[in-house]
């Protein structure tokens, strides 16, 4: 009896372990298939934060530094839309973050919600392009660059731009 109850018990932590595996693989799918440049829409719930990256952009053939800070909106995506879409429930470990050079841009959102489209282009991965696709929970979180937020209402459907750069 102890024995098919540890049987059982395996069974179960497995099959859970496999099924939070395939939605950290379809997060990690849908984003092997995205290309720097994208458009992408994403909508789930976010957190707005007082979150403010330092970044800088150098010129390999002058060595001009370009300095500027980027404030932060950490997304737990439901629904993505770029090359493909994905709909799946919100994971701590498939965050999005989507970055924006001024607070005014999203100014009307609530500090917390749910129900609109930030709508962004893919310009990189923390950790690298590698980090997303090798391992899940190692980082690797996609980032945004916020080109508009949209309220998601049922008669507008994402129509990501095909443009790259």
């Amino acid at each position: 009896m102890h024995i098919l109850r540890a049987a059982l018990l395996i069974e179960v932590l497995t099959l859970g372990f496999c099924l939070q595996s395939a939605w950290a693989d379809a997060f990690i799918d849908f984003f092997r298939h995205q290309q720097i440049g994208r458009e992408i829409w994403v909508q789930g719930p976010f957190r707005r934060n007082a979150q403010v990256k330092h970044l800088f952009k150098k010129d390999d053939k002058t060595g001009t530094v370009e300095y500027y800070t980027l404030f932060a909106t950490v997304i737990l995506p439901t629904h993505l839309v770029g090359n493909g879409s994905l709909r799946k429930e919100p994971r701590s470990l498939d965050a999005v973050v989507v970055f924006y050079p001024d607070e005014s841009v999203v100014k009307d959102l609530p500090v917390q919600g749910n129900d609109v489209w930030f709508i962004g282009t893919l310009f990189g991965f923390q950790g690298g392009t590698t980090a997303i696709t090798t391992s899940v929970g190692s980082g690797g979180y996609p980032y945004l660059l916020l080109k508009q937020v949209l309220p998601a209402r049922v008669e507008q459907s994402p129509r990501p731009s095909s443009t790259h750069r």
